[in-house]
């Protein structure tokens, strides 16, 4: 018998459990799965299941909330979701232009993607001030909570944009999180017609955010997205800052889609 057979067979075993539960995370967005939950699911030991875990979590495919111990997609995960012509290079074209961005608002500025109903942080460029807020890298938030995913789920297809708001449950990460369908639709339509999504406190107590979406073809790949405390970020100056984030994110769609955006 050939010795190396039993260990192929079991490392092939390995493989196709981490498979499964990566599709399970990933095919179940809106629910807080933990370790026992998702070995429950697949009929996995609660130590194999967590060797697994750590594994994914190593690569980024997947991403812990460390007081819930729940899982969530990971930054790899959104990455390989994005559309073809695009994958593999979004970070590494858009990194210039967004410490062009950060350069001028001195602010902390991210790239975000949708991946399965999440916004998720691709890459960002913190502030440097002393207080200042941020985003972790391969953590997944709400859609409806905050610019950088209303910029997304904006410029999103229509069909998958009413799937999205006919099946979301609305969960309050603050008490200026949007808390009912009707009042995020609005938000929507405006989010289009202006271009930009500003949002005071909907994911984070005390932060304001400015996002714009990276098109092409009329719908958002990415979008790109300045975050600062209140304090420094008041609602005339969020507004004047919408014009430096729309023209990041056009520079990008420049730069990715080998066209020009305007003067």
């Amino acid at each position: 018998m050939d010795p190396e057979k039993p260990f192929a067979g079991q490392s092939a075993k390995v493989v196709e459990q981490a498979i499964e539960v990566l599709c399970v995370i990933v095919g179940s967005p809106d629910e807080q799965l933990g370790v026992r939950e998702i070995g429950r699911r697949l009929g996995i030991g609660r130590s194999t299941t967590q060797r697994i875990l750590v594994a994914l979590r190593n690569s980024e495919m997947v991403t812990v909330d460390e007081s819930s111990g729940t899982y969530a997609p990971g930054r790899r995960v959104a990455e390989l979701s994005a559309p073809l012509p695009h994958r593999g290079n979004l970070v590494t074209v858009a990194r210039r232009h967004l410490e062009w961005l950060w350069r001028l608002t001195g602010e902390t500025v991210s790239l975000s993607v949708q991946a399965h109903g999440m916004r998720v942080t691709l890459d960002k460029v913190d502030s440097t001030h002393e207080l200042r807020l941020s985003a972790d890298i391969g953590v997944g938030s709400p859609l409806y909570a905050g610019a950088a995913g209303r910029a997304l789920l904006a410029f999103m297809p229509e069909e998958e944009r009413r799937a999205y708001l006919a099946s979301v449950l609305l969960t309050r990460l603050t008490p200026a999180t949007v808390g009912d369908v009707e009042t995020l639709a609005r938000s929507l339509l405006e989010v289009r017609r202006a271009g930009y999504a500003i949002s005071y406190g909907e994911r984070v107590a005390g932060g304001v955010a400015v996002a714009a979406p990276v098109i092409r073809d009329g719908y958002a790949v990415a979008s790109v997205s300045v975050f600062a405390p209140a304090q420094r970020l008041e609602p005339a100056t969020a507004a004047d800052m919408a014009l430096d984030v729309i023209r990041a994110a056009a520079l990008i769609e420049g730069d990715l889609f080998m066209r020009q955006p305007a003067a």
